[in-house]
C-alpha cells in the first residue's frame, strides 16, 4: 500500500464510527475537511456542542476497546499518568 493511500485510510477510517453513532452531517463533513455544498453547507455551522460530542463518542468507542483488550490482565488503559518523581 502506498503512503497517499496510508493517509487516506487514517484520515478517513473513523469517518464509518462517526456515521455509525449517527452525528450531524455537517460536524462529521467539516470534521473530514470536506465541505458541504448546497444550502447546508452555506446555512450550516458547527456549534461547539456537536465537537464536543464527537470527542465524547470517539472517547467512549477508545474506552470501550482499550478495556476489552486489556480485560483480565489488571492492567489500566494506556495512556497512564506518568509517574510523580520524573
Amino acid at each position: 500500500m502506498n503512503a497517499g493511500k496510508r493517509l487516506y485510510l487514517l484520515r478517513h477510517g473513523g469517518k464509518e464510527w462517526l456515521d455509525e453513532d449517527r452525528h450531524s452531517r455537517i460536524a462529521v463533513e467539516t470534521r473530514m475537511g470536506h465541505e458541504v455544498a448546497g444550502v447546508d453547507g452555506l446555512h450550516s455551522h458547527v456549534a461547539l456542542a456537536m465537537e464536543q460530542e464527537i470527542a465524547d463518542s470517539l472517547q467512549s468507542r477508545w474506552l470501550r476497546h482499550s478495556w476489552s483488550a486489556r480485560e483480565g490482565t489488571g492492567k489500566a488503559p494506556s495512556p497512564t499518568a506518568l509517574p510523580f518523581d520524573l
